[in-house]
């Protein structure tokens, strides 16, 4: 009997073990999903027709630490990927647009993502979501030379970030040589390596900004007048990606120069320094590039272009988070100041519109005097079929907040300029 007992007790322990065990992976589980769906925005808003607390794997972020890492994740059909809080300068992504061979949650993690193209980053195809979050706040995506991203017949969810397309008036080259001293005021030609052919061997040496901590954290400028000297110049309207190699590139045999009219390195207080040059910047975004059925053709640059799918954006930034979010996360924002660059871009597909955000063209207040992007502001929302619902866009501005958000103001004047 002692024996007999011995072992249903045994058994009984082992028994609660397992139970044991069984409850605290449900319960780390539950929480996991919890922090996940907070970190995202969830509020339990309606958002598109499914509630907005997305089901989501529980599964540990693949961690991005540079443009290569990002590549990789994205070409590999990761799921779930989170740029590194080790960053602490902007990574700039070169070469072709990425179409998703999975549904993938991008969290900017406060991070920014820059695009060295024309062409979006990435290209949602229809079958295919890209979620887009950012759970420290302050982060985007940002393509001073052309779009931000494309959806192709997928969907694109919204829960953070801002997105920029076109030159930041804050890089503008006389805006530049007032606001950082004598940063600016002598940029001397010197002795560079091409990384083009075409490009010269002594260049404009461009200097690179520093954060508060002392970090270079690159120096991107958009020349709205030309610089340098016979055979060195660098032309008006031209955009240069200043970037600190190590930090922002990663190594340079992985960078692609198809797209650039010119690049060169040099060393800047010892460290490796790249510049990537984009020819008639404002000049692209405005110039037709074909003719359709008697149509005149443009680039038609935005930060988000879409042909179909959908666009959801669902970021409510307001009460407990405000102090810790950045007051324009869920913004859209349009640089060129051309007539055929807007914020979004649309021929097809829905858009559904909740944001405590702003969509926003440059202000030309900003603008040094006598630039190319004065000759208009561009739109908010270019839709080439809004109410012929069969073939064109469909848009829910509804939700979004107006009394915090001059979205809806700026709405009919967008659809009176399309």
């Amino acid at each position: 009997m002692n024996g007999l007992y011995g072992k249903r007790i045994k058994r009984l322990i082992l028994i609660m073990i397992f139970a044991l065990t069984f409850i605290v992976s449900s319960a780390l589980f539950m929480v996991t999903r919890s922090r996940y769906v907070t970190e995202m925005g969830g509020t339990g808003t309606d958002l598109g027709g499914q509630d907005n607390d997305l089901d989501n794997e529980v599964v540990t972020p693949f961690n991005v630490g540079s443009p290569l890492d990002l590549f990789n994740a994205i070409a590999s059909g990761y799921n779930y990927v989170r740029l590194s809080a080790e960053l602490d300068a902007p990574i700039i992504m070169t070469g072709d647009s990425l179409d998703l061979n999975a549904n993938l949650t991008l969290d900017l993690n406060g991070n920014e993502i820059q695009r060295s193209s024309r062409a979006g980053l990435v290209s949602v195809s229809e079958g295919k979501t890209l979620t887009i979050v950012d759970t420290k706040g302050g982060g985007g995506l940002y393509n001073p030379t052309g779009n931000v991203l494309a959806i192709n017949g997928g969907d694109l969810n919204v829960f953070g970030g801002k997105f920029e397309s076109g030159p930041r008036a804050g890089e503008y080259y006389s805006n530049l040589r007032a606001s950082a001293g004598g940063l600016y005021s002598d940029i001397k030609v010197g002795a560079v390596t091409p990384r083009k052919n075409g490009t010269p061997s002594e260049m404009p040496l461009l200097p690179v900004r520093k954060d508060a901590a002392g970090n270079l954290i690159g120096g991107n400028i958009y020349f709205d007048e030309a610089v340098g000297g016979s055979g060195s110049t660098i032309a008006a309207d031209t955009y240069c990606y200043v970037a600190v190699n190590d930090k922002q590139l990663g190594e340079v045999a992985a960078f692609d120069v198809s797209e650039a009219a010119f690049v060169y390195s040099y060393i800047y207080e010892s460290q490796d320094v790249t510049v990537f040059g984009f020819n008639d910047v404002v000049k692209t975004a405005e110039s037709a590039v074909g003719n359709l059925n008697g149509k005149t053709l443009y680039n038609n640059f935005a930060a988000i272009q879409m042909q179909s799918g959908k666009l959801n954006v669902n970021v409510n930034v307001d009460g407990a988070l405000s102090g810790t979010r950045a007051s324009d996360d869920g913004s859209f924002y349009s640089y060129f100041g051309t007539q055929h660059s807007a914020c979004v871009y649309m021929t097809g597909g829905e858009m559904d519109v909740s944001t405590s955000g702003t969509f926003q063209t440059v202000d030309p207040g900003t603008l040094p005097l006598g630039c190319l992007a004065k000759s208009s502001e561009g739109s908010c929302i270019i839709s080439e079929r809004l109410r012929d619902t069969s073939e064109g866009g469909v848009l829910d501005f509804g939700a979004s907040k107006s009394n915090t958000s001059p979205a809806s103001a700026q709405l009919a004047e967008s659809l009176t300029k399309s």
